[in-house]
């Protein structure tokens, strides 16, 4: 039988994870209006090589996307193209990568604290904060691929704390890994 403080504390965890998700994806699609330039820019490459597999400087499926003169890092554009494909090209699946980030997001930072050392009540404010922080949700509702990439380096992080703290490869390898998606997500050098 489960001792019902923790499924209690869990229930809590979860949510706030919910409510966090509730306030980033709530009318996003038009809160806020319009989309910025560097948005339109993703969505446009995106849907681009989801239709033909090319981008729009004819490139086919590019590690580099080359938009207004600089380049994107290729992360967000391939995490579009799922949500693309289920509810086509529009503002939602244009930014829905970047809510189930900031959603994530808070599980990460909850677990990051954890692994930390501090306790479970810690661990789950920590959470709370970055749940219901203002510039948190802002964020989390742009096209942003540096949402993405706070997302990677935060699971990165964590599984190197954890790494450090018990000696298991496979925390070892899974923070290689996500460390390297984090860097497919950072500003890419020309």
């Amino acid at each position: 039988m489960y001792n019902i403080n923790i499924v209690k504390k869990y229930l809590l965890l979860f949510l706030i994870i919910v409510l966090g998700f509730f306030l980033r994806v709530y009318k996003v699609d038009t809160v806020p209006s319009g989309v910025l330039v560097d948005e339109a820019a993703l969505g446009y490459n995106a849907y681009s090589v989801f239709k033909t597999g090319f981008d729009e400087h004819k490139i086919r499926y590019p590690l580099l996307f080359k938009s207004f003169g600089d380049y994107k890092p290729p992360a967000y554009f391939y995490s579009q193209l799922p949500f693309i494909k289920l509810f086509g090209s529009n503002n939602f699946s244009l930014r829905f990568p970047s809510v189930l980030a900031g959603t994530l997001l808070i599980l990460v930072v909850f677990f990051l604290f954890n692994n930390l050392g501090f306790g479970f009540t810690t661990s789950l404010f920590a959470a709370a904060l970055t749940a219901f922080s203002p510039w948190t949700i802002i964020l989390s509702r742009f096209a942003l691929e540096s949402n993405l990439g706070l997302l990677f380096f935060g699971i990165g992080l964590t599984f190197t704390i954890k790494y450090l703290r018990e000696d298991k490869i496979l925390f070892a390898i899974l923070a290689g890994v996500f460390s390297a998606c984090h860097g497919m997500d950072i500003l890419p050098i020309e």
